[in-house]
C-alpha cells in the first residue's frame, strides 16, 4: 500500500541525476527544483482550487518533483485537497533544518536521514533499557537552555497518537526547526525510530519527557 508520507520524504531528499544547473559568475551550481515546493504550497493555499485548478497544480507539481515514485503518485491524484496535503508534507520535510555554526560561519543543517531497518530486524527494548536510554536523553535535554516544556509535551502527545513510523517522522520534522525544541535529540530519535519497534519508540519518547520533567522539578526544588 502506498504511503504518501514516505513518498513525500523520498521526494524531499531526492537529488536529480539530470543536469539541473544554473550559471552565475561563470560557475555551475546544481539546482534541485524540489526547493520550489514550499512556494507551490503557498500558491495553492493563496489562490485556491478555482484560480489554480487540479490539472495546472499537478503540472506544476510534476515539474517540481523529480523522484520517480512520487512523480507517479501525483499523476494518479484526483482530488485537489489530496495534492495540497501531499505537497504540505513534502514542504514540511524540506523545512526540517536548523542553523548551526561551523567555525565562524553559519550553515543550514537538515534533520538526520531516516534509515528504517526491516520490521523483523527492529529491536524491542525491555523496561530497564528504555529507562536507561530515556534518562540519558532527559539529562541531555535538562542541560540545555531555552527548552520549551509545552512544545516538548505536545510533540510527545503527537507521537503517542501516530499510527506508523512515517507519521512519527513527519511529527519529528515539524518540531525539528522550532525554537525551544532540542534538534540534536530529535536527530538521535530519528536514528532510534529506524532501529526499534514503533511501540518501543513511543515508550522511549514518553519516558524521556517524564524523566526530563522530574529532573526539572528536582533542580527547582
Amino acid at each position: 500500500m502506498t504511503n504518501p508520507i514516505r513518498l513525500a520524504y523520498q521526494a524531499a531528499r531526492y537529488v536529480p541525476t539530470e543536469a539541473y544547473r544554473t550559471h552565475k559568475g561563470g560557475k555551475k551550481k546544481m539546482y534541485n527544483p524540489i526547493k520550489t515546493a514550499p512556494t507551490l504550497v503557498q500558491a495553492m493555499s493563496h489562490l485556491g482550487e478555482v484560480a489554480l485548478p487540479l490539472k495546472e497544480a499537478k503540472e506544476r507539481a510534476g515539474n517540481t518533483i523529480q523522484e520517480p515514485e512520487a512523480k507517479q503518485y501525483i499523476e494518479h491524484i484526483h482530488e485537489w485537497s489530496q495534492l495540497r496535503d501531499f505537497l504540505d508534507t513534502l514542504a514540511l520535510f524540506l523545512k526540517a533544518e536548523v542553523e548551526v555554526r561551523v567555525g565562524r560561519k553559519k550553515r543550514r543543517q537538515a534533520m538526520r536521514k531516516f534509515v528504517p531497518k526491516p520490521r523483523d530486524q527492529r529491536e524491542r527494548w525491555d523496561t530497564a533499557k528504555l529507562v536507561q536510554r530515556a534518562d540519558e536523553y532527559a539529562q541531555a535535554i535538562a542541560g540545555k537552555k531555552g527548552i520549551n516544556d509545552n512544545k516538548l509535551k505536545k510533540l510527545e502527545s503527537r507521537i503517542k497518537g501516530c499510527g506508523d513510523e512515517w507519521e512519527v517522522l513527519a511529527s519529528l520534522a515539524q518540531y525539528y526547526p522550532l525554537s525551544g525544541v532540542p534538534s540534536d535529540v530529535i536527530d538521535d530519535w530519528v536514528s532510534d525510530l529506524g532501529n526499534v519497534s514503533l511501540d518501543t519508540f513511543k515508550q522511549l519518547v514518553s519516558y524521556t519527557v517524564v524523566l526530563y520533567r522530574a529532573e526539572r522539578i528536582k533542580k527547582k526544588g
